[in-house]
């Protein structure tokens, strides 16, 4: 057991709940932001789809707005694609919102019409993959939002 939480720790910020430990405030989490090091560390962990750094990330979006918040979210599209059955877990049972199936779609800022649309490709293969039948409501709305995603990314690079 102590091996697994060594693992997902970070030397950089610490372990997830450690984090959320010194974290309690928006000035706290501003000031963490303001690090780079810090900020692409926490991107990093959150997007590997752990579900301790998921956590983290829904105990910390509480404290960010504008662009760190859609930071944030568009990490959690990149977590479904290296966990998508924890994913759509969350999204199934509500931990994201009403509208959580939207960060399936989240890429973030646009890049390249060829990198944004793989991106997407590889996000979908990864959702089809889930085979779990209590999943499928969640898994439908989730290739639903890449859809639409892969859409709204073809007429922004028109």
């Amino acid at each position: 057991m102590m091996l697994l939480a060594a693992a997902i720790c970070s030397t950089v910020i610490g372990c997830p709940k450690e984090l959320r430990s010194h974290i309690r405030n928006r000035e706290a989490f501003q000031t963490f932001a303001a690090k780079d090091k810090n900020w692409n560390e926490l991107l990093t962990r959150v997007g590997s789809g752990e579900p301790a750094w998921i956590d983290a990330e829904q105990y910390l979006v509480r404290f960010s707005d504008g662009a760190l918040r859609n930071e944030l979210s568009a990490t959690l599209g990149t977590a479904v694609t290296r966990q998508p059955v924890e994913m759509l877990k969350r999204i199934s049972n509500g931990r994201f919102g009403p509208d959580g199936s939207a960060l399936c779609g989240n890429i973030g800022e646009p890049a390249s019409l060829k990198i944004d649309l793989g991106l997407l490709r590889r996000r979908a293969q990864a959702v089809r993959a889930v085979r779990q039948r209590t999943l499928q409501d969640a898994k439908t709305l989730c290739l639903r939002e890449i859809q639409n995603a892969v859409t709204a990314t073809k007429r922004h690079f028109k």
